[in-house]
């Protein structure tokens, strides 16, 4: 550049920060609500009713709804807030205006009634299926209405979110609701014949404590540890994605020797010329074991797709699902980045970016290629995966696999010296959800939150009753409306049944679940063990889950005679080799639904557990089994996938697991 060149180029950039700035200052001036107050919102009635936004600092706004007009003056930062006096229920659409010394918005389309915050995890996301509920689909109540938050992970509280409310209609219904908030919202509605709103905050595959206040999770002894060493984890991420790679080939090279021309890459095992006919035929999810793999190493999986022409050439993210090891994939041959830029290896739970041109109408090819030091895992199913194919491929979980090399036993050495991967991202990381979608939301007025969330927690099930308590403590506080509702779902059944009985880190978040829901005030549990799937983690019954949430919430929130929970257990009574399980929810007696009791396991003081006989006598389960002499402890449903677990009460609600042991 020019020297003439220099001093202009440095006024354009003068003028141009000028009227950033004095465009900054402009839209301050208007008087605006904050983003939550849209079109077709739905307020809460019979409480306060915060509003708020942003002004020039001095300026008087003004709000009028209802018959109520109220004012508040902007603080030095530019922020004013009101409060209404508590609304009646209204389904006739009403509009709300708010107005400065120069400005004046409408918001219009708006009720009163009931409003929910849902959140959680991928369940809590799972969009409505009209495929699956055709009728329900057709004629959905325009009553209800969601706010769907925008994800957003942030290191710093904010005070905006992203979002929309929109009617609930059939040409919405499949593309803007959560299918457990719609369902839930939809049983409310049907009873107490108000509008419904749910504010929908969740993101797929996410811990609980991303969801947490950063100050609540530091300030537990318990958890303080973890949560700052995720906190450094992402403050340094940048320069751990850097190296990664080269590390990680650096220790396979040293600690994993093998012969590199056998390398499934340079062999063209990704290709969609290369012959895969003599590899081994798996049903995923499977480990290395479905390979013949005994230990760590590098396994690919590899699945022939068809892609309907009406969406080849379009991009797309591919996710092959949760897993501790390291992965890469490829497309038609190509391998893929992930949605961070890792050409090489990527770390737990990103999707890869497909770009259009590799999409072929037709016949294409995926890979994935999975390293793992000392075990493996493909997890997902390829229906969740989210790839663009023909429904009889989403539908089959039959891929081929080989093992590209296997690694020797790991050495103390070898473990201590494997990289760390860079696995922190604002998602994962405790506070950062908490602070883009969460934060934002308060002191939004509503009656409750209903909370999907647990599998991605299960690796550390033995915290989580803390965690999700701190959850629960750290929103109440935060929200200052006192202990407003919290209803929990329990997770589903997933996975093989176990021939005999085992030990489950799913039954541990479960028991942390049903613990959470009877210690903490205005607490309640939605068992979901008899409507999972076997091979998927996003089970398709979401009609059962919204209403048995429903159901704790007409019970405990709004005073209605309704059952609300399966039957709890509430003591234990051994004589001999019998024990005798009482238990609470079971007025008119127990059930056992679709033939003997199924589930109940017993130990003695040497603490293996077998499978017991089980008969109901009123409100109790009599449990016993010849080989054990001496009963000491009872589990029920303790398994991943407790199939068969048939206890009922009369109202058709499904005992939660529980053990009497703490071994």
């Amino acid at each position: 550049m020019s020297a003439e060149l220099k001093p202009l180029c440095r006024l354009a950039g003068v003028v141009v920060a000028l009227f950033v700035s004095c465009s900054a200052a402009i839209a301050l001036a208007a008087a605006t609500p904050n983003t939550l107050f849209q079109d077709h919102m739905v307020l809460q009635r019979e409480m306060p009713v915060p509003v708020w936004g942003t002004a020039d600092p001095g300026e008087q706004v003004a709000v009028a709804f209802a018959g109520q007009a109220k004012s508040a003056v902007a603080d030095a930062a530019g922020r004013w807030r009101l409060t209404l006096e508590p609304l009646k229920a209204n389904a006739t659409p009403a509009e709300m205006t708010i107005r400065g010394k120069n400005s004046s918005v409408a918001i219009r389309d708006v009720l009163v009634g009931e409003v929910w915050l849902a959140s959680g995890q991928s369940n809590m996301t799972f969009r409505f299926q009209p495929a699956f509920y055709p009728d329900e689909a057709a004629h959905p109540s325009s009553l209800i209405r969601e706010a769907n938050i925008g994800a957003a992970g942030s290191m710093q509280p904010q005070d905006t979110v992203r979002l929309d409310w929109t009617v609930c209609s059939p040409q919405t219904i499949g593309q803007k609701f959560s299918a457990v908030a719609y369902f839930f919202a939809k049983r409310l509605n049907d009873e107490l014949h108000v509008p419904v709103g749910i504010v929908h905050s969740s993101w797929e595959g996410t811990r609980a404590e991303p969801w947490i206040s950063r100050e609540a999770l530091l300030a537990k002894p318990a958890l303080r540890q973890e949560a700052q060493q995720q906190i450094d984890d992402l403050i340094r991420r940048p320069e751990d994605d850097k190296t990664f790679g080269p590390k990680m080939i650096a220790w396979e090279t040293k600690y994993a020797a093998a012969d590199d021309s056998n390398r499934g890459v340079d062999k063209g095992w990704g290709k969609p010329g290369f012959d895969a006919s003599t590899w081994k035929t798996v049903m995923i999810p499977a480990d290395f074991r479905a390979a013949g793999l005994s230990g760590g190493g590098i396994v690919w999986f590899r699945k022939e797709l068809n892609v309907p022409p009406a969406d080849a050439g379009k991009p797309f993210e591919f996710n092959p699902g949760y897993t501790v090891d390291m992965v890469q994939t490829f497309w038609n041959g190509t391998p893929l980045k992930s949605e961070a830029e890792h050409p090489a290896y990527y770390p737990h739970g990103q999707g890869f970016l497909v770009p259009g041109d590799l999409v072929k109408p037709g016949r294409n090819v995926v890979s994935i290629r999975i390293h793992g030091h000392t075990e493996g895992h493909l997890w997902c199913t390829t229906k969740e995966m989210r790839l663009p194919i023909s429904e009889a491929d989403r539908q089959s979980n039959e891929w081929q696999c080989k093992v590209e090399r296997q690694f020797p036993d790991p050495t103390p050495e070898s473990l201590a010296s494997l990289p760390k991967a860079p696995s922190a991202r604002p998602e994962d990381t405790p506070g950062c959800l908490f602070n883009g979608m969460i934060h934002p939301l308060m002191p939004l007025a509503i009656r409750g939150a209903i909370w999907y969330q647990g599998e991605s927690n299960v690796q550390h099930s033995h915290e989580y009753a803390t965690v999700l308590t701190t959850l629960i403590e750290d929103w109440r506080t935060r929200w200052k409306e006192g202990p407003f509702p919290f209803y929990i779902v329990q997770l589903a059944n997933l996975g093989r049944p176990p021939q005999s009985p085992e030990e489950s880190d799913w039954a541990e978040v479960r028991e942390a679940q049903s613990q959470v829901a009877r210690r903490v005030p205005n607490s309640g549990l939605a068992v979901t063990i008899d409507i999972g799937e076997e091979n998927d983690i996003h089970p398709r019954d979401k009609r059962d889950v919204g209403n048995r949430l429903a159901l704790n919430a007409l019970a405990k929130t709004y005073g209605r005679a309704v059952e609300w929970s399966g039957p709890q257990f509430d003591s234990l009574e051994i004589t001999g080799r019998t024990a005798r399980l009482k238990f609470s929810h079971a007025a008119g007696g127990l059930v056992a639904k679709g033939g003997p009791l199924r589930q109940f396991a017993i130990a003695g003081s040497d603490k293996k557990f077998v499978w017991a006989e089980a008969t109901i006598e009123g409100d109790s389960v009599l449990v016993s089994s010849p080989t054990v002499a001496h009963l000491v402890a009872v589990r029920y449903a303790w398994a991943k996938n407790p199939a068969g677990s048939n206890l009922y009460n009369k109202a058709n609600l499904p005992a939660s697991p529980f053990r009497t042991d703490d071994w």
